[in-house]
C-alpha cells in the first residue's frame, strides 16, 4: 500500500472534497487502502483528504457495535438532532491530539455504497459522532475547529509543530 495519513499542515485537509460521479476500479482500490490504513492505525474512521484524495468517501469501523468496514461515498446528513452530546474526539491526522467535541447526538445519514446502492440510515452515539466527524472532513473543516478557545490555546505548541513537520 503506498497511501499514508496525511496530518495537519496539509492544504489538502482544509479543502471541500468533490463529489464521486462515477465508481470505478480506482475508487475501489482507494476505499480498500482506507480500510487496510484505518484498521493500521486503528482509527475508528478515515476520511478521503486524509490520505491526499479530495473526494466524498469515508470509512468507519466500529468493532465494538458490530460496524465493520463501512465504505460511504458521496455522504449527506439530513438530519441533526437538536439534543446534542459532549464527548473527547482524536482524529489520524492529529496524533496524540484529543479534544472535546459538542456534536448532535442523532443524526439521518445519506449516501451510496461501493455498489452504486443508495441508502439511508438514522444513527446515535459513537456512529453519529464519527459519521460527523469523517464528514466534517470531506468539508475541510477539521476537529481542533470545533474544539473550545481555551483547549486549542493548549495546543497551540502541538499544533503549529505538526503544521512543521507537514511542511518537511
Amino acid at each position: 500500500m503506498k497511501r499514508k495519513i496525511v496530518t495537519y499542515g496539509n492544504e489538502i485537509l482544509r479543502k471541500k472534497s468533490l463529489p464521486i460521479t462515477e465508481i470505478t476500479a480506482e475508487i475501489a482500490e482507494l476505499a480498500e487502502d482506507m480500510l487496510q490504513l484505518m484498521h493500521q492505525e486503528q482509527g475508528v474512521g478515515l476520511a478521503a483528504s486524509q490520505v491526499g484524495v479530495s473526494l466524498q468517501m469515508f470509512t468507519i469501523n466500529i468493532e465494538s457495535l458490530n460496524i465493520n468496514d463501512l465504505v460511504i461515498l458521496n455522504p449527506e446528513i439530513i438530519f441533526k438532532s437538536e439534543n446534542k452530546e459532549t464527548a473527547e474526539e482524536g482524529c489520524l491526522s492529529f496524533p496524540g491530539i484529543t479534544g472535546d467535541i459538542t456534536r448532535p447526538e442523532r443524526i439521518i445519514l445519506k449516501g451510496i455504497d461501493l455498489e452504486k446502492k443508495p441508502f439511508e440510515f438514522e444513527c446515535e452515539g459513537l456512529i453519529a459522532r464519527a459519521i460527523q466527524h469523517e464528514i466534517d472532513h470531506l468539508q475541510g473543516i477539521l476537529f481542533i475547529d470545533r474544539m473550545s478557545i481555551e483547549r486549542r490555546t493548549q495546543l497551540k505548541k502541538r499544533l503549529n509543530k505538526l503544521k512543521r513537520e507537514a511542511k518537511e
